[in-house]
C-alpha cells in the first residue's frame, strides 16, 4: 500500500489545477513530471515509515528490557497499570474522561490534556487501536503507561503531528465515565 503524503496531495492538486486552466488538458510532459514527483514523495514516505517502524521496534525492545513491570499484549501494545482504579473496566460502549500525555519516543510531547489543564472526554472507540486497547484494561481512577506500536497508532499514513509507523508513548489517567 502506498503512503500518500501531504506533498503528494499538493502535487495531485497542482495537476488538477493545471488541467482546469488549460481546457481540461495537461500536456504530457507536465503530467509525467507531476507523476514522477508523486512517486518520489511516496517512495520517501515509505522509507520514513520503514525507518520509524525499525526505530520503534528497537525502542520497545529497550523499554521491555529496562522495565520488568511492562507487559506486552498479543497485539503488541506494551503497558503497565501503575494504579488499578476501582469499579468496572471500560467497554467499547463507554465514553470516558481521561487526562493523558502523548509523547514521541524522543520524549517530546505531541499532545497533552494535562498541559491544557482540562481532561478530555471521548468514546472508547474514538481513538487509535492501541489507546482503545489500553482504555479497555482500565477502570475509573486507574493510571497507566503504554507504548503503542505504529500499527496500533496512526499506521503508515501518520498524521500532521505523528510520522508514518511512529511509536507513541502515553501516560493515561482514567478519571471516569464521560457524558
Amino acid at each position: 500500500m502506498k503512503t500518500i503524503t501531504f506533498l503528494s496531495l499538493i502535487a495531485g492538486a497542482s495537476l488538477f489545477m493545471a488541467s482546469c486552466g488549460n481546457s481540461n488538458k495537461v500536456d504530457e510532459k507536465t503530467a509525467q513530471e507531476l507523476n514522477a514527483q508523486i512517486d518520489a514523495m511516496n517512495q520517501e514516505g515509505q522509507k520514513v515509515a520503514q525507518e520509524n517502524a525499525q526505530k520503534g521496534a528497537k525502542y520497545i525492545e529497550e523499554q521491555l528490557k529496562a522495565d520488568p513491570e511492562l507487559k506486552k499484549t498479543k497485539s503488541g501494545l506494551v503497558y503497565k497499570i501503575t494504579e488499578p482504579g476501582e469499579g468496572k473496566q471500560f467497554t467499547e460502549a463507554d465514553n470516558v474522561t481521561v487526562h493523558y500525555t502523548g509523547k514521541h519516543i524522543d520524549g517530546s510531547t505531541f499532545d497533552s490534556s494535562v498541559d491544557r489543564g482540562e481532561p478530555a472526554t471521548f468514546p472508547v472507540t474514538g481513538v487509535v487501536p492501541g489507546f482503545k486497547e489500553m482504555l479497555m484494561m482500565m477502570r475509573p481512577g486507574a493510571k497507566a503507561h503504554c507504548i503503542i506500536p505504529g500499527n496500533l497508532g496512526y499506521g503508515e499514513q501518520g498524521n500532521q503531528v505523528i510520522g508514518p509507523n511512529e511509536v507513541l508513548v502515553f501516560d493515561i489517567e482514567a478519571i471516569g465515565l464521560g457524558k
